[in-house]
């Protein structure tokens, strides 16, 4: 009985030994995958995206304001990367980017890590501010809402690039200015005049093809004053053309109906100048003209998360 007592006790010291033995060798194994790990987490680059944004100088993100087109702090934009030659952008393919990237007054912001994919992977990117989902034109009234513009680069990788992103920014949206050249005489020195035009003021966007697309029906949209009793302007969709301008001097409307639609197109400047009758509005010219191509550069990159 002894001798099978200790040839128990020696099989648990050996089982407890062996245990042991295993439970260092398991720590070992453990110690040395973790180091492993820890090691490619710091010799495994992450390549960011950094993104640069250029716009007109002399473009006005809204109508009513003689600033220059730069971004300013808080405005945000959505940026998308997608594998080169993608031509869907409503339902992303595998290994694209996407984040809404925000401006402190010097560099972009991303909500989200934008990483390229591998070092020689061809990306084409996608960019469109304001980022939101519901668009209006950009003036109504006294109240300013949004221009839209896009920006598009393609085959863009890592190793191309530097990792460097730069977006330019060109106006979807036309824009519409209405100069008075001459008041009736009836009309008061100090009137206040308010001047409207019948257009499409809603629209949906189309990253892909870089437009915006004018959509429901058409309403009355009141111009936002650039100079007293002379200067008004608004952004609209494109749109086929509009026919009906209305200024009035807070007793009387004056409308022009031209029987000729004039076209709003995109980065486009569509000047009208009218003046003022007894009983009706005279034209006088209408000009075209392309938004500003001037450029300035605002630089940023992507923040660390």
């Amino acid at each position: 009985m002894k001798a099978r007592l200790v040839t128990l006790k020696n099989d648990n010291d050996m089982k407890r030994k062996v245990y042991f033995l295993s439970q260092c060798l398991a720590a070992m194994s453990l110690l040395m995958t973790t180091s492993c790990q820890s090691d490619e987490n710091v010799t495994a680059q992450e390549h960011r995206v950094e993104i640069t944004t250029v716009i007109a100088s002399n473009a006005t993100r809204v109508a009513y304001d003689g600033k220059k087109a730069e971004f300013e702090a808080n405005d945000k934009l959505e940026v998308i990367g997608v594998p080169t030659g993608t031509t869907d952008l409503t339902t992303l393919p595998s290994g694209s980017m996407k984040s809404d990237f925000q401006f402190n007054g010097t560099t972009w912001t991303s909500d989200s890590r934008m990483v390229w994919d591998t070092d020689d992977t061809l990306y084409d990117f996608y960019g469109v501010y304001p980022c939101q989902t519901n668009y209006v034109a950009a003036i109504q009234g006294n109240n300013a809402h949004d221009d839209v513009m896009f920006a598009k680069t393609t085959g863009l990788s890592y190793n191309n690039s530097g990792g460097k992103v730069t977006l330019a920014f060109s106006h979807a949206m036309a824009k519409l200015v209405v100069n008075i050249s001459k008041l009736r005489d009836e009309i008061a020195s100090n009137a206040s005049l308010t001047v409207n035009v019948k257009a499409k003021s809603l629209f949906d966007i189309d990253i892909y093809n870089q437009k915006v697309m004018a959509k429901g029906n058409t309403s009355s949209i009141r111009l936002q004053e650039l100079t007293p009793r002379e200067s008004y302007a608004t952004l609209l969709p494109s749109q086929d053309g509009v026919t009906t301008i209305t200024i009035n001097d807070g007793t009387k409307d004056y409308t022009w109906l031209s029987s000729t639609a004039i076209p709003l197109s995109p980065n486009k400047i569509t000047t009208v100048t009218l003046s003022v009758g007894n009983d009706h509005i005279l034209i006088a010219t209408v000009n075209v003209l392309p938004w500003n191509d001037d450029e300035i550069s605002n630089n940023g990159e992507q923040a660390e998360n």
